[in-house]
């Protein structure tokens, strides 16, 4: 058993050991309270020492032994003087002692600890402040060293204070991201603190509802990484449900299925924070094959010099072409899923008629069989309606090419994208000899997307393809999935033999600054919709402030994805008409023809988009019927129609998922409407 007086002092020890290593409130009251109790021991001690008590009054002798005891402890050097030999040499010298161990020893430890436990909890991050009207930043995931040259270079947040909140160590993140950007400290005023992202009061302590702008990124590695957002998402709303100006929000998520989930979330009203929702997947794919920047640092303007990623119609396919494109994506993983939907967004084109020319988008992996099921059932309402095939070679190395889906008869065939999965390693023979097929077939532009997750393995595929898609004339681009680094590739691709060769998806490189431009894209395309909604003539793009009301306050999340999505193929469409979508000016036009063109294209992507968003396609005859009630000129009959239209959006159906030639001409009015006017959305971006 411990004694009551062990007890005691242990516990006097760990008070004592935790207040010299931590705060600099108990260290001032401990040197206090000790200071404290010395001068009344000493003081007393004094009184009844004073050799004169007797020719003096108690409250003199009190009155002169506390200065005296004062005096020696705060300045030992007075120790000796002449005059005081009112009181005994040594016990004077015992209180200058306690003064020196306490008031020069003892206070320069305590000032020295102060100082030295404030620096070293500024450099962990552990110090909080007040912060007002700053850009609040949750998670320290690798976009967060991309995302802050943007702010640098685009000055957006110029003057304001960014506060960094990470489970890191933030000392050593601090280190790593000022040995990349060495003049942050000079361009920035960036604060750096750790605690979790999902914490009530950790995002009480930094201010969360007085942030002028949230970005939730979360942690590198995190197994759970879009779970741990969507909880600090809703931590977010609870602790900013009072705040009265608009603060915009961007949230992270990693997997495409969470994405998928997001979209139909229904819009929150009542709020002035306005969600943007950013798959890092979907948005490289984004980069690479829309906006097109390979080299962030390039100052050439030029679209298809090096410092761009090729586009996968190369220079444009008009309706007299006769080309197809073919985009290969080797592996079934969650960037593949990413690269495959956005070519599926965007890669639609005038030349497809009676079934002919459609985009071919093709799977390869090993043993691809029960990823192709369970993709073809994620996108079972695309499936109904598409062409699919499965090809492989059985024991005897003979190809097999079946066909697994074709569109029903009760819904038509009018979707311009057919699929391929092809079981096999990119290495095999039999796969090495369809490439070589596929980039012989001078009517096809191919592209070619490693995708696996093994990032070594990518870049020896990479470099070991056949022959013919380094030497081919026209460039076949090779676009290779790299996490990690992509630095191999990147002095790959300046040599003459693999100049076709691009890596992406680099973590450091992941966040893309073109995403703002895109949003301002869709911005525009949106207030072109809304005009047709609301009978409006189109007289001119509307204001930011305007753009920026009906966007944040009057759209569901899944038409905000729309409006991107649909301006996400503008440059594609452009080239079709041959407009170079990177030199559109006040002088650029397009012509009635051009115009038809568009909005046959248009109608195409619209299909598809809806049906990648989860819409429900309608049988022919129940198209047909409805068509029929809305032509009618009994009013009745329109108005029940208009409800059962509404009823089957509700019910994620749409009743315009069909061929052109079937829409009723309110509808067409729509596509039309946006092509008409698609210059001035690419105009001064």
């Amino acid at each position: 058993m411990i004694s009551r007086t062990n007890k005691y002092w242990n516990r006097f020890v760990r008070w004592f050991d935790r207040s010299f290593s931590s705060g600099w409130g108990r260290q001032v009251l401990f040197l206090g309270g000790l200071s404290l109790v010395f001068l009344l021991i000493w003081t007393s001690v004094m009184v009844f020492s004073h050799t004169t008590i007797d020719d003096v009054t108690m409250a003199d002798a009190s009155k002169e032994a506390f200065v005296r005891t004062l005096e020696l402890m705060l300045d030992p050097g007075s120790f000796g003087d002449s005059d005081k030999e009112d009181f005994p040499v040594a016990l004077q010298f015992f209180v200058t002692l306690t003064g020196a161990v306490i008031f020069t020893a003892m206070l320069i430890t305590v000032l020295g600890n102060i100082v030295s436990n404030r620096i070293e909890n500024y450099k962990k991050g552990r110090v909080r402040y007040n912060f007002d009207d700053h850009v609040l930043v949750l998670g320290a995931n690798s976009m967060l060293m991309n995302m802050l040259r943007e702010f640098i270079q685009t000055k957006v947040h110029e003057g304001r204070k960014i506060v960094v909140l990470t489970t890191q160590d933030t000392e050593t993140l601090h280190d790593k991201i000022l040995s990349d950007i060495p003049d942050l400290e000079d361009l920035l005023d960036v604060t750096w603190l750790n605690g979790s992202r999902i914490i009530d009061q950790t995002l009480r302590n930094v201010q969360i509802n007085e942030a002028y702008s949230i970005y939730i990124l979360g942690e590198d590695n995190e197994d759970d990484h879009d779970s741990i957002n969507l909880e600090c998402w809703r931590l977010v709303k609870s602790l900013c449900g009072n705040i009265k100006r608009p603060v915009q929000c961007y949230m992270v998520v990693d997997r495409v299925s969470t994405y998928h989930v997001l979209q139909f979330g229904k819009k929150e009203k009542d709020t002035w924070l306005y969600l943007n929702i950013i798959n890092s997947l979907e948005n490289w794919a984004q980069r690479v094959l829309v906006s097109r920047e390979y080299n962030t640092d390039c100052t050439h303007a030029d679209v298809n010099s090096p410092c761009h990623f090729p586009a996968i119609d190369r220079d444009g396919i008009t309706e007299e072409s006769d080309k197809t494109v073919r985009f290969v994506i080797y592996g079934m993983t969650q960037m593949s899923y990413a690269m495959a939907s956005t070519v599926a967004h965007i890669a639609h084109f005038p030349n497809f008629k009676n079934g002919r020319n459609r985009t071919k988008i093709c799977f390869i992996a090993p043993d691809i069989k029960e990823e192709m099921d369970f993709f073809l059932g994620h996108y079972d309402n695309i499936f109904r309606l598409s062409h699919a095939y499965y090809r492989f070679w059985d024991i005897y190395g003979d190809a097999k090419k079946n066909k697994i889906r074709s569109p029903h008869s009760e819904y038509g065939d009018f979707l311009d994208i057919e699929w391929e999965f092809v079981d096999g390693s990119i290495e095999s023979d039999n796969v090495r000899s369809l490439l070589y097929e596929w980039a012989s077939n001078e009517k096809e532009y191919l592209s070619i997307a490693l995708c696996e997750n093994d990032t070594d393995g990518n870049v020896a595929a990479s470099l070991y393809l056949p022959e013919i898609i380094y030497s081919n004339p026209d460039p076949i681009p090779v676009f290779v999935y790299q996490p990690l680094s992509g630095e191999v590739l990147k002095y790959a691709h300046n040599t003459k033999r693999y100049d076709n060769v691009y890596p992406f998806g680099m973590k450091d490189e992941c966040y893309d600054p073109l995403f703002r431009k895109r949003i301002v894209k869709a911005k525009r395309i949106n207030y072109l919709y809304q005009l047709q909604n609301s009978g409006i003539p189109y007289a001119g793009m509307a204001s930011a402030d305007v753009l920026e009301e009906k966007w944040n306050t009057r759209l569901e999340y899944v038409y905000k994805l729309s409006n991107l999505y649909a301006a996400n193929s503008i440059p594609i469409k452009l080239r079709c008409v041959g407009i170079d979508p990177e030199n559109v000016d006040s002088s650029t036009e397009l012509s009635e023809a051009d115009i038809d063109i568009l909005v046959r294209i248009e109608h195409n992507r619209w299909n598809m988009e809806r049906l990648l968003l989860g819409i429900q396609p309608l049988f022919k005859s129940r198209r047909a019927e409805i068509k029929k009630m809305l032509e009618s000129r009994d009013e009745d009959v329109v108005n029940n129609a208009k409800t059962v239209s509404q009823h089957l959006k509700d019910n994620f159906y749409h009743k315009d998922i069909a061929p052109n030639d079937e829409l009723l001409d309110s509808s067409a009015q729509y596509d039309r409407a946006i092509v008409t006017n698609i210059l001035d959305v690419m105009r001064n971006v």
